[in-house]
């Protein structure tokens, strides 16, 4: 299929920019991908932190609690009720959402990890409640919640400690799935755009062949021909063929040498057949200037060289005639000018008899006239 260099260089540019944009499309999704799962990774370490919170407060509570029990009075009861109190608020903030120590912590979106933490907030809000009656009743000396008041208040604290573990489990959990599914859309999105690259790299390296058979090489082709047409070799070659604009280009440029060398070997010819017959004319013309009136010059073409030499032996045949004719009137003159001479000397003689004869009539009348005296 014939397609113009114009329509090759445009689609070849069009797909590069078509694969550039999927190149950008791939790495925008992973880094979308990997700034969401930072923020989720971020989010969960907030969670994860305020859990940790949480269990050292709901600890360290039920620690001193015990040892206030035990009759050590180093620490406040009222400190470990605020811890576990504490406790359950955080416990509600991780479910519902709010600020602890100016910070925005974001509600947890997992549900189970969301009843987890809200049983456990119960569970903490219930230990509070078991320890200041377990409190009273030890200031009173009496069972105020029952004989199994400290199994009770074990229990919710064990509840609430197990509903935090589960809790964090499920949210270590989530952590490890965000991570893995981060990781797996990176390598994804890492292997999209290295295949990506490669197709761009390909094409490039492709486009660029093209451009380099198509376009640079029959440049160069007609650009060491036109060196050498320009130094009179007219017999280049160009080798280079095809529909397209250069090969167009390179048709027309053959056409032109052809017609150049064309009329450079008529030029050739006309300059060898001027100077042939140039020669022969000037060889007729010294001869016929060293008296030679014989000379003819005989050309068998109706141009100017056979007009000119047509002109020459005409003007010698009638420089001949003149001759010839001049010579005749010599001949004829002189021939005149004896008999004139003849005649002359006829004239003269008579003119001399006629002075004797004249002579001789004035002696006889001379004498006639003395007889006649006498």
């Amino acid at each position: 299929m014939y397609l113009s260099i114009k329509v090759k260089i445009f689609l070849g540019i069009s797909i590069l920019i078509l694969c550039s944009v999927i190149l950008f499309r791939v790495m925008n999704t992973g880094i979308d991908s990997t700034y969401e799962s930072a923020s989720q990774a971020r989010h969960f370490t907030e969670h994860g932190s305020v859990m940790h919170e949480i269990e050292y407060l709901t600890a360290e509570g039920h620690l001193w609690f015990e040892e206030r029990m035990s009759g050590d009075t180093t620490n406040d009861v009222n400190e470990c009720y605020n811890r576990w109190e504490k406790s359950s608020k955080y416990c509600e903030i991780l479910a519902r959402g709010g600020e602890i120590s100016n910070r925005t912590i974001i509600a947890i979106e997992n549900q189970q990890v969301k009843s987890k933490l809200l049983i456990a907030s119960d569970a903490l809000k219930e230990l509070v409640r078991l320890g200041k009656l377990r409190f009273a009743a030890l200031s009173t000396k009496v069972k105020a919640i029952g004989d199994d008041s400290d199994q009770k208040f074990d229990a919710k604290y064990e509840q609430a400690i197990d509903a935090l573990d589960e809790a964090e489990a499920m949210q270590q959990k989530a952590i490890t799935e965000i991570t893995t599914a981060a990781a797996e859309k990176y390598n994804e999105s890492h292997s999209q755009a290295v295949i990506t690259l490669s197709v761009i790299s390909v094409i490039g390296v492709l486009l660029m062949i093209q451009l380099y058979f198509s376009v640079l090489r029959p440049i160069s082709q007609l650009a060491k021909t036109t060196d050498i047409v320009s130094a009179g070799n007219y017999d280049a070659e160009i080798s280079y063929r095809s529909k397209d604009e250069l090969g167009k280009l390179a048709e027309g440029f053959r056409t032109m040498l052809a017609g150049i060398s064309a009329s450079q070997l008529k030029i050739n010819m006309s300059e060898r057949y001027l100077k042939e017959n140039v020669h022969r004319i000037l060889v007729e013309m010294e001869l016929f200037a060293a008296g030679d009136l014989t000379v003819e010059l005989v050309h068998d073409k109706d141009d100017d060289i056979g007009r000119l030499c047509k002109g020459f032996t005409l003007a010698v045949e009638k420089i001949c005639d003149t001759m010839v004719r001049v010579a005749e009137t010599v001949e004829t003159t002189a021939s005149a000018s004896a008999q004139i001479a003849a005649n002359s000397m006829q004239i003269s003689t008579g003119a001399s008899i006629q002075a004797e004869q004249a002579g001789n009539v004035a002696a006889a009348v001379e004498e006639m006239t003395s007889n006649i005296i006498e």
